[in-house]
């Protein structure tokens, strides 16, 4: 007698490893911003003992996915930190869909 056994497919998450650093700022929201409508549950791996500076506001808009942020962990955790440019502060973050922080230090902003 033989017995076959049906598992549900999971899909494969991709990992996006986003680079911190003064250097790379705007980096975080900008590929959250341009990769979500192609893979909603993608995870953005930020880079350990950095700061990941935030130049203008993620945008997440997909109800039925969820924006995924972690931080690597070889190292000390990571910072997400809003950037002010010219004395004026990015929008607000917005999403529209499920969140899951891991690892990570996400910095408020003050006016």
């Amino acid at each position: 007698m033989s017995m076959l056994v049906c598992l549900p497919f999971v899909g494969a998450q991709d990992t996006l490893d986003i680079a911190g650093g003064f250097a790379n700022a705007g980096l975080l929201e900008t590929t959250i911003n341009s990769t979500f409508a192609t893979n909603p549950n993608a995870v953005y791996r930020l880079e350990a003992g950095k700061v990941h500076f935030t130049k203008s506001a993620i945008a997440y808009d997909d109800t039925t996915g969820t924006l995924t942020i972690i931080g690597a962990t070889d190292g000390t955790k990571p910072f997400v930190v809003p950037f002010k440019e010219n004395d004026v502060l990015q929008g607000r973050h917005t999403v529209r869909g499920s969140l899951h922080l891991e690892n990570i230090y996400f910095m408020g902003a003050a006016s």
